[in-house]
This record gives structure tokens, sequence and C-alpha cells, in this order.
């Protein structure tokens, strides 16, 4: 499962998933370019998928993402690390 979030006119796709738990992260919410974990307050970018607060120490897959003709489609191989 993917999370698609869009911010400021920009389109990310990460993984519905914490590095730290097994946790989806679309339980959590968005603030601003990240995405916040609900179990424990993890943070990551969702640009780079890197966290940004603890305890995650490891970051979340990202995604390419392309709008043509007012789609959004998105790569599911997940971008190098």
């Amino acid at each position: 499962p993917f999370i698609i979030a869009r911010v400021d006119g920009r389109f990310y796709a990460v993984e519905d998933n914490c590095s730290h738990e097994d946790y989806p992260l679309s339980y959590g919410c968005l603030e601003g370019d990240r995405i916040k974990c609900s179990l424990h307050g993890s943070r990551f970018s969702l640009a780079t998928g890197e966290p940004t607060e603890e305890p995650a120490d490891q970051p979340i897959r990202t995604h390419a993402v392309k709008v043509i003709d007012g789609r959004v489609w998105i790569d599911p191989t997940p971008r190098p690390r």
C-alpha cells in the first residue's frame, strides 16, 4: 500500500508502513512535507523517506510520481535509498 500526498501542489508517494514498528502511516497525519506515525510519533520526509524524529532511525520507501492529463501515476518500484 502507498500513501499519496499533495503538498503545495507537489505529489509524493511513500510506503504505508512505519520503519520503526509495523504500523500503517495512513493512521497518522501530514505536517507540511512530513508524515507523522500516530503510534510513537516518528516523522518522515515525504521527499526522501528519511526519519526526521525518533524513535524511527530507518527511512521509509519513496516512489516516483507523475501527473499526466490530470491522473496521478506511481512507479511501484521503490527509489534507491
